[in-house]
């Protein structure tokens, strides 16, 4: 029963919002098509440091019944093109 989580739901932590209106919409597609059950959980927007120091971004990262998804979340308007090598 696929249904959309709400943003205040116990499945979506949002740790820092977006300041950019691509990352909220793509953010907002995810929710409405992820599944309202366990195991499902995200996490967005958050920063890690790594062992070197160098600071990352996460824009979601997605538990699922199939896997634990890293997501980043891009915009270009226009056509993207190219095959199998490009």
């Amino acid at each position: 029963m696929a249904g959309k989580v709400e943003a205040n739901s116990p499945r979506w932590t949002t740790v820092s919002d977006s300041p950019h209106d691509h990352e909220r919409e793509a953010l907002a597609f995810l929710r409405r098509r992820l599944y309202d059950r366990e195991p499902y959980r995200v996490w967005s927007n958050f920063e890690f440091t790594a062992p070197s120091g160098a600071l990352y971004e996460v824009d979601a990262l997605a538990i699922t019944d199939n896997g634990v998804h890293l997501i980043e979340i891009k915009s270009h308007p226009g056509a993207i093109g190219g095959d199998g090598s490009t």
